[in-house]
């Protein structure tokens, strides 16, 4: 088996091991106590439910009714009834104990996935889910990982031995294999074992001559058929959308739209119309729905709302319900996702619908690799790679102004929630504008905009525009990772902290298009942070001594000594030079702005006239708009031609100064950062400054476990414009991040050095290097290890972990009159052999006169026991002994000294040391 588990992830091997280890103790033992396997080994694959009780029975029912002719199958019928056995709980735990039950977690995390049991060579897997998609690093499956586990702790070394090859029985494998790419796997790990397989009745085999064809039907026979019925449904809904007809229910539509209903007698909007005769494919205005978008748009226009969360918030407390199946009539501020929600209720397509009543609607494939789907219908890869596709169709919706009223929200009121919400802040419209009709308005633009929309602020200072100068501003990505600096802003400023966190490039999160995530503050992981004023001195530090080097190469100072008149003159002539060159490039471009402004406003022209022509008057007209820009655009660069061919061109200063660097932007970026700036808000002309400064080129690198190298490239423009440079780095101390995986991984390596002063021996010095800290800090740690193993615990009052006590152990006494010596065959006193528990309270005890190791106290050896015993009452007082209160504490009284780095220290020899039987001792 151990060449079998080579070809897999090392997480399946300790699973294999257990299943193998429980398969043979399973098995009933002779009279002589050996092991006797009269049948091959049998596995059942089983599918459960933990949502109830009657669904658990029903999925059980399902999957063991065929297989009760067999006794263990039977019995596991009979016992396996508690759903509760099925959940990661304390009870869940319980009930699997009292059963023999094993639970069956997704390697490498805490998510119950199931549970397996061993009886008389059957071993039952019970799962939780199917192998649907990947849910584990590196395109892995839990529930795939665990079938193959199962089929490699029956694996058979003998592929002719048909009725000897182990036995796997599946009811229905399509409900458990839902995804070809795992299938294969699995049917290449039965090859591997030689596996037999019994799916409800029908044997497979897959070293037969026709195994992948048969393995084909019994794994996706209904998963094919499954994605023939959602192909047609796609294509239904496709056929509805571009006849203009929504394919959905009433419920996904936007707020303040209806089915359509047929007009009461009155030929007006009928209030009670019979539900019936409701048609969703026509949707239309609902006056009594207006209220909702009108409370939508007054919370979105808030100044003082600037988030989703905030907005969804509002408008649970105006009244507005969620229309989701899970959560139907609940308030909005009462979601458990109310972000999500209120991003939910106004994005630029509902925009468009109130403006237009045209809904754009986007169906996405559901069959990979089918771009066609049928019905003349093509699908579009949303990304590069991408095996699904998607098509997007308008929906007429209708406008409330054919009906005689309107939302009571005006144009320009959308408008400003789409700059607020959706778009960038360097927004430009792109042959349009917003003064035009809605309808004009360049949506292909406003969507594609509104794709990677501005980053909200988050935290207590997402309503306030004054952030900390660094913050968002140190963003870059290596080879490997990318990263940020991020400021955990309080309303205490002193607590203020610089984080810099790192994430693989391979655990970046993507939309639906791929399209990676820009990096948030909770995303990878903590690798250091700094209080906001010890970074702030640290990077004005190094910014100052490289600014000082460029004061030195660059000074701001006076001009250059007078030159000869040779030199003079040939200075004048290349300035002129200059000057020319840099007025005919001018001169030239606005002569092509020109004739390119009306060749396109002719052309613009002559489409609006065809147009007109065709009889569209509205493509005529925004034509003619378009025309109209572009003309006025040509008349502009024709009068800036006109002013600059009439300045005449300028001559050269025969005084010319020297370029000078500008020095004042930096010293007071300095000042600000040291000073008043040093901690809490700033204004974002600061943060400006420091871009400027060149302060988003500054790195952080890991050099060390205490270390961080901070490296910043400072830029200065000199008048001329010329940019200098100058780059240096420096050592900044590394803290602690506070994180749970991070206070795991120092945990795990205090433990380590525990793990090796006491039971590897090694020295102080090599443990302070280990550390990174001083000796007498680095022997508090591992003292501290020591005690905590030991310390009993106040929840359970065991000791150590609750969950991993260690073996209880008696109390030292020492009733010698001398203590041990320093050293006793060769071991020193109070470290335990290699591979044993560190030293503590029950350290080994040494027979001062025959130098042997006693057994601990009160192990039952000969007459040691009577000693044992009497060592643990508590000391008689006689007539001379002094007050209980001015004795010793009776823990202290008889534990051995120790030195300072918390080793057992020998007490000096006494003069004399009288005889003792070993026996005695």
């Amino acid at each position: 088996m151990q060449h079998l588990l080579t070809n897999y992830h090392p997480s399946i091997a300790p699973l294999t091991h257990a299943m193998r280890d429980a398969l043979h103790a399973s098995i009933p033992k002779g009279p002589l106590g050996q092991t006797i396997q009269t049948t091959p080994w049998r596995a059942v694959l089983a599918r459960v439910s933990d949502e109830s009780r009657p669904k658990f029975q029903q999925n059980l029912d399902k999957d063991l009714d065929w297989l009760l002719g067999e006794p263990e199958a039977a019995w596991v019928k009979a016992h396996v009834t508690d759903v509760e056995a099925f959940r990661n709980t304390p009870e869940g735990d319980l009930a699997r104990r009292r059963i023999g039950m094993h639970a069956l977690y997704a390697p490498g995390t805490k998510r119950l996935v199931g549970g397996w049991l061993a009886r008389n060579g059957w071993l039952f897997l019970f799962l939780l889910s199917s192998a649907a998609k990947a849910d584990l690093e590196q395109n892995r499956n839990a529930v795939t990982e665990a079938i193959i586990a199962a089929l490699l702790a029956m694996a058979h070394d003998n592929p002719h031995d048909h009725a000897g090859r182990p036995l796997l029985h599946a009811h229905a494998l399509d409900r458990i294999v839902r995804n070809e790419q795992f299938a294969w796997t699995i049917f290449d790990t039965l090859t591997r074992t030689y596996v037999r397989v019994d799916a409800a009745g029908s044997p497979f085999d897959a070293l037969g001559p026709n195994a992948k064809d048969q393995w084909t039907l019994i794994t996706f026979g209904a998963s094919r058929g499954r994605d023939d019925t959602a192909r047609r449904f796609l294509i239904a809904r496709l056929n509805k959308a571009r006849a203009g007809n929504w394919p959905m229910n009433a419920i996904s539509l936007p707020r303040g739209y209806s089915p359509t209903a047929e007009p009461d007698s009155r030929g007006r909007f009928n209030l009670t119309a019979d539900p019936k005769k409701l048609s969703v494919s026509r949707p239309v205005p609902d006056p009594r729905e207006r209220w909702q978008v009108q409370t939508i748009a007054a919370v979105c226009l808030d100044p003082a709302i600037t988030t989703w969360k905030a907005v969804a918030v509002e408008c649970g407390a105006a009244g507005l319900t969620a229309r989701g199946a899970d959560e139907i009539g609940e308030p909005l501020d009462a979601l458990r996702d109310p972000t999500m929600a209120g991003r939910g209720l106004i994005t630029p397509e509902k925009i468009r619908a109130y403006l237009t009543g045209r809904l754009a609607h986007t169906e996405k494939g559901v069959t990979p690799g089918q771009f066609n789907p049928g019905d003349g219908h093509r699908l579009e890869p949303r990304y590069p790679g991408d095996d699904l596709g998607h098509v997007t169709y308008d929906i007429n919706v209708g406008r409330p102004e054919d009906n005689g009223w309107d939302w009571g929200v005006p144009p320009e009121d959308w408008r400003d929630i789409l700059l607020k919400f959706w778009l960038p802040d360097d927004f430009t419209p792109a042959g349009w504008a917003w003064a035009d009709e809605p309808g004009d308005w360049g949506w292909d633009q406003i969507r594609s905009a509104a794709g990677s929309p501005r980053r909200q602020a988050t935290g207590q200072r997402a309503a306030r525009s004054a952030l900390r100068p660094f913050s968002g501003l140190l963003r870059w990505s290596d080879t490997h990772h990318r990263h940020m600096l991020y400021c955990s802003g309080t309303t205490n400023t002193g607590h203020d902290r610089y984080t810099w966190r790192r994430e693989p490039h391979a655990e970046s999160r993507r939309n639906a298009r791929g399209n990676i995530y820009s990096m948030d503050s909770t995303d990878g992981e903590g690798v250091c942070s700094w209080p906001v004023r010890e970074f702030h001195q640290a990077w004005a530090t190094l910014a100052e001594s490289l600014l000082t080097g460029l004061i030195a190469d660059h000074p701001d100072a006076a001009p250059l000594p007078t030159a000869s008149p040779m030199h003079a003159a040939a200075r004048n002539t290349a300035e002129a030079d200059r000057l020319q060159t840099a007025r005919d490039s001018t001169l030239s471009r606005l002569r092509d702005e020109v004739s390119s402004q009306l060749a396109d406003s002719d052309a613009l022209m002559l489409s609006a006239a065809r147009k007109r022509a065709e009889g569209d008057e509205t493509s005529a007209a925004g034509y003619e708009r378009l025309a109209a820009t572009a003309q006025k655009a040509a008349t502009d660069a024709t009068e800036r031609l006109e002013r600059e061919l009439l300045q005449p061109v300028p001559a050269p200063d025969s005084a010319a100064q020297p370029a000078k660097a500008d020095f004042g932007t930096a010293a007071a970026v300095l000042a600000a950062l040291t000073g008043s700036y040093a901690t809490g808000p700033a204004p974002k002309a600061l943060q400006t400054a420091l871009s400027a400064l060149g302060a988003d080129s500054t790195r952080l690198e890991l050099l060390d476990a205490t270390t961080v190298r901070l490296t910043l490239t400072v830029t200065i423009r000199r008048l001329d414009g010329t940019p200098v440079h100058a780059t240096g780095h420096t050592v900044l101390r590394r803290s602690r991040p506070n994180t749970k995986q991070a206070k795991e991984l120092r945990h795990d390596a205090k433990q380590e050095l525990a793990r090796k002063w006491f039971h590897e021996g090694i020295d102080l010095p090599t443990l302070s290097h280990l550390a990174a800290a001083s000796a007498d800090h680095a022997l508090r740690m591992v003292r501290e290890q020591a005690r905590h193993r030991h310390r009993p615990n106040r929840r359970t009052g065991r000791h150590g972990h609750p969950r991993h006590p260690p073996h209880p152990q008696p109390r030292p006494t020492f009733r010698h009159h001398c203590a041990p010596p320093a050293r006793c065959q060769g071991m020193p006193v109070g470290r335990p052999q290699p591979g044993r528990s560190p030293p503590s309270r029950t350290a080994r005890r040494i027979c001062p006169a025959h130098h042997h190791q006693l057994p601990p106290t009160g192990t039952r050896v000969g007459p040691a026991i009577h000693h044992a015993r009497r060592q643990r009452r508590p000391p008689r007082r006689r007539h001379n002994d002094p007050p209980f209160h001015a004795r010793p504490h009776r823990a202290n009284a008889h534990r051995p000294p120790r030195s300072p780095d918390g080793r057992l220290r020998a007490l000096p020899e006494p003069a004399q040391r009288p005889a003792v039987p070993p026996w005695r001792c």
